[in-house]
């Protein structure tokens, strides 16, 4: 796991966790990005209880995540999977700290990243 990348993906999470719990204007409708330098298929994408995710497995996500000792967030269920391509899930966490080390573990089991790897974060409205 990549202790920059889970700092520098946490803060941003719970601004948007906090923005959802006191139904600030848009914070429905907010999207997180997180991208990694010189890998186009390694990025993660977080719209309130869903993440969507590059996923070029084989597997059905989950048990492929769990096969690679993930751990899972509550009442986590894949909502959908375009088998090559990408993954999305859905969850029941409001915690940002969560939440980031939950996507720097699908960053690091999927894409195979070092330890150290750095992260980019975009904001936007969809």
């Amino acid at each position: 796991m990549s202790a920059i990348a889970i700092s520098t993906m946490t803060q941003p999470l719970q601004k948007l966790f906090a923005a959802q719990q006191a139904n600030e204007e848009g914070a429905s409708d907010l999207c997180l990005t997180f991208e990694t330098a010189g890998n186009d298929s390694a990025w993660v994408q977080v719209v309130s209880n869903t993440i969507n995710f590059g996923y070029t497995g084989e597997d059905e996500p989950l048990y492929f995540l769990s096969q690679q000792g993930v751990d899972l967030l509550p009442d986590c269920a894949v909502i959908a999977w375009d088998k090559g391509l990408s993954a999305t899930l859905t969850h029941t966490s409001q915690f940002g700290d969560d939440v980031a080390v939950f996507v720097d573990a699908i960053l690091w089991s999927v894409h195979g990243l070092d330890d150290e790897f750095e992260i980019e974060v975009k904001a936007e409205q969809l």
